[in-house]
Order: C-alpha cells, then structure tokens, then sequence
C-alpha cells in the first residue's frame, strides 16, 4: 500500500511540474516585454483559468454601411509548437442590406477551424478588449489587420467591433489591386443572440 501512495504521489508531482499555465490574462505582460519568453520562464499553458473569454463566445449580429454582419464566436485551444493555447476563433457571414435579396459578401460559417479566413485570436489588452488576427477572403490584396472586441460587464449582451487595418499587399498573389475593406473599420456595435 505504501509503495503505491508514493507512486501515486510521485506520478502527480511529475503531471504538476509537467505543466506550468500562465492565465490568459497575464499574457499581455509578455506581449509588452520582448525580452520575456514564454518558454524561458517555462509556461507551456495559455489558460483560461478564470472563464474570462466566455463573455464573448456566440451569435453576435448587428450593421454597417448597408451590410449585415453575423458573428459565430467560439473558445478552442491550440498547440502550437510546445506551448498551448486558449483563445477564440470567429467565423462571420456578411450580407449586402441593400436589396431584398441578401447577397453573401463573404462567408466563412462552415469553414474549418485551422483555415487561413477564420479570424484568430491572440491575446487580451488591458482594457478587457480581445485581440485577433484577421485575413479576409482578399487578404493577399490588403483585406487583413488587427481586430479588436470588447464586451463590457454593465452590457453584456451588446459587444464593440472595431478592425485596424494592416492593408499590406502581398504579391505576387494580388493581380486585382487594393481590395475594398468588408469589416467594420470605423467600429461597430453587435448584439448577442
């Protein structure tokens, strides 16, 4: 019996060290300090630890410039490399308001998760907003940049968009031009569903 209690004890020591998470929320001091390395100070978890990212997961809607957004907000994990990570993910739908036909802009609803169009999420500001990286569907002709979300504790049904614009062209993919930006750039006010 007191072989296997030590083992046991062992064995969970070992799962412990295994694992050092930092909490997600902590992630933007390494963001702010170049000389800080995750891996340096042996993190190998990026966790949602305290359930702050749920506030964002589901259907947000609202408009723009006579265009319907349609947000689809989810929470996985990814590993990259030997660090995971918790983060959200969105696909969007966006349709043409203007005629009783809504014609679809762009849609990536039933795109998988690791395709290059779902918009990723990277990391959490200071001010609450969440962070992510978006390359739309002519993201090689300047549809791409940061994209920032915000959810305040006092609404928490009504959800601030707003996309700064990178537009950097990569070539030689682009044989079209600048191609006109889809997203809210100006900012947007969504409702949960």
């Amino acid at each position: 019996m007191k072989k296997i209690f030590f083992s046991l004890i062992v064995v969970i020591n070992i799962s412990c060290k295994a694992q050092n998470i930092l909490p997600i929320e902590r992630m933007i001091n390494y963001i702010e300090d170049e000389d800080k390395g995750l891996l340096d100070d042996g993190i190998s978890y990026v966790k949602d630890v305290n359930g702050i990212l749920n506030k964002f997961v589901g259907t947000w809607k609202g408009s723009y410039q006579n265009k319907n957004y349609e947000f689809k907000i989810s929470k996985n994990t990814k590993q990259e490399v030997s660090i995971k990570k918790d983060r959200l993910i969105i696909r969007y739908k966006i349709t043409d308001s203007r005629s009783g036909i809504r014609l679809a802009i762009a849609n990536t609803l039933n795109l998988p998760t690791e395709d290059g169009y779902i918009i990723t999420g990277d990391y959490l500001a200071r001010n609450g907003s969440y962070v992510l990286d978006y390359f739309g569907l002519k993201g090689e002709c300047g549809q791409n940049g940061t994209m920032f979300i915000n959810v305040k504790d006092t609404t928490p049904n009504l959800m601030d968009l707003f996309l700064h614009v990178k537009g950097e062209i990569y070539h030689p993919e682009c044989t079209t031009g600048y191609a006109a930006q889809v997203m809210p750039i100006e900012g947007i006010t969504l409702t949960k569903q």
